[in-house]
């Protein structure tokens, strides 16, 4: 039996621990040269958009019944495993030159 308090504590942790990483992004965008500036905040705002879109589908699932839950609680994992690697690739491209060598 899936505990839904359960599930929906995860989301929210990990919408969280999403939030903090984005904003670390955002800082190092803010913080990079002119040239990369565009393309990082280019990045951040997609992965925004795409956590905001994270955030629609845990409201969804609040109010799902339980057979609609377990498959919106899936999309929010898989969606949530696409937004961690968008926000990886989006670390790698803000690090400055000399950090990636």
């Amino acid at each position: 039996m899936i505990d839904r308090q359960k599930i929906l504590q995860d989301m929210d942790k990990r919408l969280r621990q999403l939030d903090e990483e984005l904003e670390g992004l955002r800082s190092r965008v803010e913080g990079s040269a002119a040239a990369t500036r565009a393309q990082a905040r280019k990045a951040y705002d997609e992965l925004r958009a795409r956590r905001d879109e994270l955030t629609g589908r845990l409201e969804a699932y609040r109010e799902s019944g339980k057979a609609a839950g377990r498959e919106l609680a899936a999309g929010f994992r898989k969606s949530l495993e696409e937004l961690k690697k968008g926000l990886a690739g989006a670390r790698q491209q803000s690090r400055p030159e000399d950090e990636g060598a």
